[in-house]
């Protein structure tokens, strides 16, 4: 494949994550205001940005079971298309004035949201990385920034259209942009035919396994990890449901700009992910993971401090605590995909497309049950009763509870140490292959 069809195929995919992160993020500012004033609880709004997350898990579960690489280029551009759609329903569902209908239709599209969000992010980084094998750590970088980008701009840009044109015009503009995009890579993206050479060309191994999804799924090792990062996922869906209301009530700033304050979140993270793909590619991947559920935690404790200084009640300083939450999850999110393969290989799982499939649709799931956990729990539940500093408070105490768990985990089986994705050079392979030998030793452990 010549170079410059390379980059068309990840720039358009690039493009489809951006639109898919717009498409999720623009309700922020201004949807859980204006269910307020429907007389809709606080509850029940979380249940509504949550229900999203619910059926991509569920999704994923099936998509880990069902994807091949022939089918994969079907199944990203199928997903990017019914959560445009979706959206775009979303969108008219205002003009529903009985409030439990209205409730009932917005959780329909939000599941039909959740459906097609887990097609597209279960499938993109496989077929992504036999493009440029040699660099792996930066491609998943790159999803992850433009998954940042996408919930970065989401925010200002739903503020902007909804100041100009009301409920409606978010959506519509989004998920016409998401449909147009996904059209495109239906389009530019490889046959089944050149994704399979271009599986073969990368040196991913294939073989025959059975019951490689059971064992992937039930090793301890992952499921530590796995615990880790579902809580640092959850910082996600706590936002989308509690800040907006939190700056309301707080600062008295409406659905008009409260965009802003989800751009520092998701800019953050946005520009650190680069960044970080580079220490994965040098080795760093379980050391950046360990970082990220300290600094998250760090973070959520910052978020919570004007509940006990008063003085720190501040727009800066909310907008600092924000900017420090974002970039710490950013890097567990670019470490985590080479942690979870290089556990699933210390295990014997030695399929190597298998592995990348279930690992990207193992990291979505914990995506769905982390935003689950925070926008129901946390920002929901949890908010309601007990107000947004405290809500803070539990969620630095469970970041910290199952880091230490996460962290334990790939201390003590070697993941500290250098590890590199297949790369097809002779002195990286040597080190991936010494390095799978030595947490083979330790998987009997742990």
């Amino acid at each position: 494949m010549e170079n410059w069809v390379k980059i068309l195929n990840v720039a358009c995919s690039l493009f489809l994550y951006i639109a898919e992160g717009i498409n999720n993020s623009i309700i922020g500012p201004f949807f859980p205001i204006e269910a307020s004033e429907k007389g809709i609880s606080q509850a029940t709004i979380g249940i509504i940005g949550s229900i999203f997350n619910v059926s991509n898990l569920f999704a994923c579960f099936v998509m880990i079971l069902i994807t091949k690489p022939e089918t994969q280029k079907i199944y990203f551009c199928t997903g990017a298309s019914i959560s445009a759609l979706a959206n775009l329903a979303f969108g008219y569902l205002s003009m529903i004035e009985n409030t439990n209908i209205f409730i009932a239709c917005c959780i329909v599209a939000r599941v039909l949201m959740g459906i097609g969000a887990s097609m597209l992010w279960a499938t993109g980084v496989p077929i992504l990385l036999p493009i440029y094998p040699k660099l792996a750590g930066r491609i998943t970088s790159l999803v992850q920034s433009s998954i940042a980008l996408g919930l970065m701009a989401g925010p200002p840009i739903g503020s902007l259209l909804y100041k100009i044109g009301g409920y409606t015009l978010p959506f519509t503009v989004a998920g016409a942009t998401e449909t147009a995009v996904s059209i495109i890579c239906i389009l530019a993206l490889p046959s089944a035919a050149s994704q399979r050479q271009l599986v073969e060309e990368s040196g991913i191994e294939r073989s025959t396994m059975d019951r490689t999804v059971g064992k992937f799924a039930t090793r301890p090792g992952i499921l530590m990890v796995t615990i880790s990062m579902i809580v640092i996922t959850s910082s996600l869906g706590y936002m989308s449901v509690a800040l907006a209301l939190h700056l309301q009530q707080t600062f008295g700033i409406d659905g008009d700009t409260s965009g802003l304050y989800f751009l520092v979140f998701s800019g953050a993270s946005a520009i650190s992910s680069p960044f970080y793909g580079m220490l994965v590619d040098r080795g760093h991947a379980g050391k950046l993971f360990c970082y990220s559920t300290i600094s998250t935690t760090v973070s959520y404790v910052l978020l919570a401090l004007p509940k006990f200084l008063p003085q720190l009640e501040t727009k800066v300083f909310l907008f600092f605590t924000l900017a420090t939450i974002g970039g710490s999850i950013s890097a567990a999110f670019t470490g985590v995909y080479l942690v979870l393969e290089k556990t699933a290989l210390s295990y014997g799982i030695r399929d190597r497309n298998k592995i990348k499939l279930m690992t990207s649709a193992w990291i979505s799931s914990c995506f769905s049950v982390g935003c689950t956990e925070g926008g129901m729990f946390v920002g929901g539940v949890f908010y309601q009763w007990y107000g947004f500093y405290n809500s803070a408070i539990l969620q630095a105490a469970l970041t910290l509870a199952t880091g230490l768990v996460g962290s334990a985990y790939i201390t003590k089986s070697g993941l500290c140490k250098n590890i590199y994705y297949e790369t097809g050079s002779n002195e990286k392979t040597k080190l991936l292959s010494q390095s799978d030998g030595d947490m083979e030793g330790e998987a009997g452990i742990i």
